[in-house]
């Protein structure tokens, strides 16, 4: 089958977590096939990117707004 991906980030970030017992989301994207060979133009990584910077900062917010006070005030987060 072969490589059907490349990411290497999201892997320290979830270990990180993990380790220090707290919640972890990455958000990725596909700019380019190594199956096809084909690439996303830059205009379209630049759209991409700020769509997911948005969706990043709205599930953000959603989150801490469900979280109790005594866990923002005691930097549990």
């Amino acid at each position: 089958r072969g490589l059907l991906a490349i990411e290497m980030e999201s892997n320290i970030l979830y270990n990180m977590a993990h380790r220090n017992g707290i919640q972890a989301l990455s958000i990725l994207s596909v700019s380019d096939n190594v199956i096809t060979h084909t690439t996303t133009s830059p205009d379209d990584r630049e759209q991409a990117k700020t769509e997911m910077i948005t969706l990043a900062m709205e599930l953000a917010w959603g989150w801490l707004r469900y979280q109790p006070a005594s866990a923002l005030k005691n930097n549990r987060i």
